[in-house]
């Protein structure tokens, strides 16, 4: 028992989970960007050996990684349990000796009560790091995400999730923009309708701030953009490409553009695609005066096989031909992307930081220094 209260053994495992926990967040996680965790293996590519073989790229969904806290809670457990025996010896001590529980006692308590909520704290990330789902998905307006793995743009799942996904369908009603005077958007709402064996359960209201929770999964809303139909057909009037395309917002652009790369279906012809919702030239080039769909244009520069071989303009009504291709765009929609997380140990952690809490508050009001209390034999010193 004395070998797993150590204190040398907790101080080293703090440092080490530390350390890997600091790699975790230098390194970008595959599972969570798998965009970025390529640049940084084109950027870092001598490290990379390393960080696949110990698997710092997926750091907190590794085993030794879940065997690390495991034993750095156990050390924990030990040490609380050393700590209430020796509070329980200070309390017997004084009912023997017909005293009242003095400052003393409850300043310990209080310490117990603080190790009590730690212990709780990692029992919860414990639970996080085991059974955690974590998504994202993007839904166009009138389209269903049904909550299945192969469904979300990137997910990361605990090691002992065994792919435990529900299965609903969530729909995109409507979503609603609201401006500023200027034009610009100011907040976005959504309007969602959940599906699951027949039951259908309406959310009026999505927005950042609010998020709704569904058998214990959490919709976030994470960001927004606008969705083109857009019909690409060849010379024969065979359809290529058709369907609504969620240009990606871009965040802090002076010039109010949304962009998207659009893979043409049997041909070796990209799309680099910028989509301005209300279209006017300034100083040579396009940019959009406001966030509102008036005057929807979508420009786009044709790659083949990597080079540029034409650039095109059309919107709706006015369509653009390239490469024996005629491309056009229809109605105009909007997507939500949504950050989701199903996490069964947070509720966990909140009432070990609760417990904590209540620990530190009462171990500071019934803190007394320099003092010192018989325990039955043994002196404790704060």
């Amino acid at each position: 028992m004395k070998f797993l209260q150590s204190k040398k053994i907790a101080v080293i495992l703090i440092i080490i989970l530390t350390i890997t926990s600091l790699a975790g967040v230098l390194i970008p996680q595959e599972a969570q960007n798998k965009g970025a965790y390529d640049l940084w293996t084109t950027t870092y590519p001598f490290l990379v050996p390393v960080v696949t073989f110990l698997g710092l790229h997926k750091v907190f969904g590794t085993p030794w990684f879940l065997i690390l806290v495991l034993v750095f809670l156990i050390n924990l457990a030990a040490c609380t349990w050393g700590q209430i025996n020796r509070l329980f010896r200070l309390w017997y001590g004084l009912r023997q000796n017909g005293q009242p529980l003095s400052k003393r006692f409850w300043a310990i308590f209080g310490n117990c009560f603080f190790h009590v909520g730690l212990v709780i704290i990692v029992m919860g990330g414990l639970l996080t790091l085991g059974y955690k789902m974590g998504g994202y998905v993007e839904i166009a307006e009138g389209e269903t995400f049904v909550e299945k793995h192969e469904n979300y743009l990137a997910i990361t799942e605990g090691l002992f999730f065994n792919e435990d996904h529900l299965g609903f369908q969530v729909m995109l009603n409507k979503q609603t923009r609201y401006f500023k005077e200027n034009g610009q958007l100011d907040y976005v709402t959504s309007r969602i309708t959940v599906s699951d064996n027949g039951r259908e359960i309406v959310f009026p209201k999505v927005e950042r701030g609010q998020p709704i929770t569904y058998r214990g999964i959490t919709f976030y809303h994470f960001r927004s953009g606008f969705a083109p139909y857009i019909t690409i057909k060849d010379s024969g009037g065979q359809a290529l490409l058709e369907g609504y395309a969620l240009f990606n917002s871009m965040w802090h652009n002076k010039k109010g553009e949304y962009s998207m790369d659009l893979a043409i279906a049997g041909t070796d012809l990209l799309l680099k695609a910028k989509f301005y919702p209300n279209a006017t030239s300034q100083y040579g080039m396009m940019v959009s005066k406001s966030s509102q769909a008036l005057n929807p244009v979508i420009q786009a520069a044709v790659m083949k096989k990597g080079k540029l071989v034409g650039r095109i303009q059309f919107k709706p009504g006015q369509d653009a031909v390239i490469e024996g291709m005629t491309i056009g765009m229809g109605d105009i929609r909007y997507w939500t992307g949504y950050e989701v997380s199903r996490d069964p140990g947070a509720g966990v952690i909140f009432t070990g930081f609760l417990v904590s809490l209540g620990g530190i508050v009462i171990s500071f009001t019934f803190k007394s220094r320099g003092r010192e209390e018989e325990d039955y034999g043994h002196r404790i010193t704060a």
